[in-house]
């Protein structure tokens, strides 16, 4: 072989060595890339029985205690000292039901029917103590002059009052012909109930 060819061939080959490298680098980069994406998601999709969410348990805090309730105190509230009846001791006329005293008396005395009268009252319970909120009704009876308890009417005004067990009032009751047969005192505090009652005969006269 001649020089001439010897460099044609020599040509040929560095040529030939040009050109697989360059037809390599040409079917690596028109390669398709893999999606790394769609790897991870098959990925996920391979595993995603085995990552079944269980559930954590956590320990269940205790009930919130109730703070104690503070122990009530019994007020003690001072001595109160009762009214006092606005007429002579004499006059006055008195009686115990139950837990509960009344006392009262009347101006003019004795007291009738018809005539504008001052009816004056103190209840006090067992302890002393004057009851100052009750509700206090006074009831007026009399009859026909000689046919008393035969066909007697009721005549009733309340009694206001005034502190320290003091009730009062001053009012004209009932029609002043007809003859006072007896007076009944209802006293309500609460849910009790207390009924006072006496007759004339329990007023004699001065």
């Amino acid at each position: 072989m001649c020089k001439c060819n010897r460099r044609a061939w020599t040509v040929w080959r560095l040529g030939s060595a040009l050109l697989v490298s360059v037809y390599i680098t040409g079917c690596g980069s028109a390669a398709t890339p893999v999606s790394v994406t769609g790897t991870a998601s098959l990925i996920s999709t391979a595993v995603a029985p085995a990552l079944t969410a269980v559930p954590i348990m956590t320990e269940s805090a205790p009930p919130p205690t109730r703070p104690a309730e503070p122990t009530a105190v019994e007020s003690t509230r001072p001595p109160v000292t009762p009214a006092v009846l606005n007429c002579e001791t004499a006059r006055q006329w008195s009686q115990t039901r139950g837990d509960l005293t009344l006392s009262m008396c009347f101006e003019p005395y004795p007291p009738q029917l018809g005539i504008l009268t001052t009816y004056e009252a103190v209840l006090v319970d067992s302890a002393g103590q004057p009851l100052s909120d009750a509700e206090v009704e006074l009831t007026m009876v009399g009859g026909m002059g000689g046919m008393e308890g035969e066909h007697d009417e009721d005549f009733s005004v309340a009694l206001e009052s005034l502190g320290a067990g003091l009730y009062t009032t001053q009012e004209r009751v009932g029609p002043d012909d007809l003859v006072m047969t007896g007076i009944r005192v209802n006293v309500q505090h609460s849910r009790e109930l207390w009924t006072f009652s006496l007759t004339a005969d329990d007023l004699p006269p001065p």
